[in-house]
């Protein structure tokens, strides 16, 4: 049985003395305070499980209430006794109001005219009521221990107060797990500023185990965590969806649960371990899942929003939310202190007016200032279309079973993104974490071949072969976000950049490097500069006429259709179709191409049906008569043509 923590706190010092005796003798453990400071302190700093405050803390005239101002005031986790001699109506309304969690400032009135048996009933009750701890819960500490996760979850907590803290750590446990008896905490999956992923496994009193993924942190981080999850996930998650189960929060931590549908926990491995297992095969499997299925459910009701920006200032907003508004300083810093190690890699990497100079052998190359979208990003304003997203998706954060199945496990950041930041996310740790290499011309063949040429088949004829496996890959993913792109790969391009800066960002310039570490850095500070080049050769954006003002407009660059005026909401995939017919206008597109660009792979009769869906989807969009076609018309058992103008064909 561990030890109740019991807070009393009043101005009478006979009376404190006396309370606090017989409860110790109780077997309580009991924490003191005379005035309102000190019991506040108590209750923001200490392991407290039930107060019994006094109404007038500060002082005995009528008009004092600091008791109940400070239980108004702290954590209605911590549940509450108000002890006064006086009690009146009004005060036992204020003590007893529920606020938005459905927690009130504090849980019953008790009389100090009562003896203290009473008031040990009243203590007993609360702590029976409120209290809602499995005191007996045995907890297995098999991947971390308590006190790591203490320092995990708040790296600013000073030594002295680990202990106490480790021990709360407990209770929040046994709040989460109530009726098993035994708890095994298995893996840390993955681990972020303030929170943290567990796997655990329960055991009931007969033994029989039950696997739930638990995702701990500050309370804040957690109470956000719940509120996103309940706003934007799906409410009918499917057979890889994962849905929330139960929350639990004392006063320096919080966790909720959740349950992967279908998932058996224990044998589950992150897209990284993998990836590293040597499963080429069953990762793309599991990639395609997590996009096509997994991922589609978040955007399956079709909301969208849409805000006047550009795409760098919504990127830039999130770059700022995540570094704590690095300035430009901060970044320039970095990449001082990068390049100054950078002769540790055996080829010249330096600053020159301009930006960038590579120096390999007699080689030399110049690229322009890394951070340049950072510091001049594009204040052009137009209609940016964002989706229902998770938030962030890494390769530690994505758990994959072995029949192909994948499921999400991080919604700290759910909301609003842009439509390609899913895939984003995953390739830029695909690209600076698995592309190991401290060759530095190997580095710039891998980024050349991924930022010209074409998109899912660059030419990689300059790359070694043991650096093609995660390109593979890379590529892979790339071929599931060609359908959203609208054959927009700037934007893709732009989005990898703000990625590179924000793990820029999490580099301490003063901290040395191992060579490995240098590579990286150097190579993400390369990929930056060379982004930079090829987004300025981009032309200007501009709206691409179909056929007039009264036909059909598409801007590729913002995902917007107008059909004789008329704005239309088009699916990613049935966008980057239309895009595909318009490049090929007035001329007859066969199926097997159609179908080979838009699905990425090889038409078979047996998927015949996706192809006819997505026409069909189309035309219900663009046509003002869908029964009779006058913009994409049939070729039967051929193909298909989009007019430039009705009837142009």
């Amino acid at each position: 049985m561990k030890t109740i923590t019991i807070l009393v706190a009043d101005n009478d010092p006979v009376y404190l003395d006396n309370c606090s005796e017989y409860l110790a003798a109780r077997g309580y453990d009991i924490l003191t305070a005379t005035n309102p400071t000190e019991a506040r302190q108590a209750l923001l700093e200490r392991r407290v499980h039930l107060a019994i405050l006094d109404l007038r803390l500060l002082n005995d005239e009528n008009e004092d209430r600091s008791g109940l101002q400070v239980a108004q005031d702290t954590a209605r986790t911590i549940p509450k006794l108000i002890n006064t001699k006086f009690p009146v109506h009004q005060d036992v309304v204020a003590a007893l109001k529920l606020d938005r969690s459905g927690l009130p400032p504090a849980v019953d009135f008790i009389r100090k005219q009562d003896e203290l048996p009473e008031l040990l009933k009243a203590v007993r009750e609360a702590l029976q009521n409120h209290v809602l701890i499995n005191w007996d819960l045995v907890i297995h500490w098999n991947a971390v221990d308590r006190f790591a996760l203490v320092s995990i979850i708040d790296q600013d907590v000073l030594d002295s107060k680990i202990p106490e803290r480790a021990s709360e750590l407990e209770d929040l446990f046994g709040k989460l797990f109530y009726t098993p008896s035994q708890v095994r905490i298995e893996r840390l999956l993955w681990q972020r500023a303030g929170r943290l992923a567990l796997i655990t496994i329960a055991f009931n009193d007969r033994g029989d185990p039950s696997a739930q993924l638990v995702i701990l942190g500050r309370p804040e981080y957690i109470r956000q965590e719940i509120d996103r999850y309940q706003e934007f996930a799906p409410k009918a998650p499917g057979d890889t969806g994962t849905s929330q189960i139960s929350d639990a929060e004392t006063t320096h931590f919080a966790a909720c649960t959740y349950a992967l549908a279908g998932a058996s926990l224990e044998d589950c491995l992150t897209l990284d371990e993998l990836y590293h297992a040597g499963e080429e095969g069953n990762f793309n499997t599991c990639l395609a899942t997590l996009y096509q299925k997994t991922l589609a459910e978040w955007h399956q009701d079709r909301q969208v929003s849409q805000i006047e920006s550009s795409l760098s200032m919504v990127y830039r907003d999130w770059l700022d939310n995540t570094t704590g508004g690095l300035p430009h300083e901060g970044f320039y810093r970095r990449v001082q202190a990068v390049l100054r190690q950078a002769p540790m890699l055996g080829t010249g990497v330096q600053p020159d007016a301009n930006g960038l100079r590579l120096v390999f052998g007699r080689q030399e190359q110049t690229y322009p200032d890394p951070l340049q979208l950072l510091i001049q990003p594009d204040y052009t304003r137009f209609s940016v279309m964002l989706i229902r997203s998770p938030g962030r998706i890494s390769i530690n954060s994505v758990l994959t079973a072995a029949d192909g199945r994948a499921w999400l496990t991080d919604f700290g950041e759910a909301g609003y993104a842009p439509q390609l930041w899913s895939y984003v996310q995953l390739e830029a740790e695909m690209r600076f974490d698995w592309l190991g290499t401290r060759n530095l011309p190997q580095q710039i063949a891998i980024e050349r071949a991924l930022l010209s040429g074409d998109f899912i088949h660059p030419d990689l004829s300059d790359v070694d072969s043991p650096l093609r496996k995660p390109l593979r890959h890379i590529l892979a993913l790339r071929r599931l976000a060609q359908r959203w792109s609208g054959g927009n790969h700037s934007d893709y391009h732009l989005a990898v950049y703000f990625c590179a800066a924000q793990r820029l960002a999490e580099f301490n310039p003063g901290t040395p490097l191992l060579p490995g570490e240098l590579a990286r850095l150097t190579r993400m500070i390369i990929s930056m500069a060379m982004t930079v080049a090829l987004l300025a050769e981009e032309p200007p954006r501009r709206e691409i006429d179909l056929e007039s003002d009264s036909g059909i407009l598409i801007d590729t660059e913002i995902h917007r259709v107008t059909v004789a005026g008329r704005p239309v909401e088009i699916a990613p995939q049935d966008f980057e179709l239309l895009c595909y017919l318009h490049d090929r206008r007035d001329q007859l597109c066969r199926r097997e191409d159609v179908f080979r660009h838009i699905y990425g792979r090889e038409y078979s009769e047996a998927e015949d049906y996706l192809l006819n869906t997505a026409i069909s989807r189309l035309r219900e969009k663009i046509e003002p008569d869908r029964e009779h076609p006058s913009y994409l018309v049939t070729r039967r058992g051929v193909g298909y043509i989009l007019r430039s103008a009705p009837g142009s064909t």
